[in-house]
């Protein structure tokens, strides 16, 4: 299996204090996967910040905000 062939999706909701470690945690995993979906139920702290910079800031796997 590649590393492609894995997608994470990490559901959150007003998870701004946890989010960017999540995204680390998995960064850091010996078997990368292929991207990273971050699922917002639509939070009203800075969580949407938060996934935007994750978005923007080049890491591997690429992080994608919904």
């Amino acid at each position: 299996m590649q590393a492609a062939d894995i997608t994470v999706v990490i559901p959150v909701y007003n998870g701004a204090a946890y989010l960017a470690q999540a995204v680390d945690s998995v960064r850091r995993q010996t078997r990368l996967p292929g991207r990273i979906v971050l699922v917002d139920d639509g939070s009203t702290d800075a969580t949407p910040d938060i996934a935007a910079g994750l978005h923007n800031d080049g890491g591997q796997p690429p992080v994608t905000y919904l």
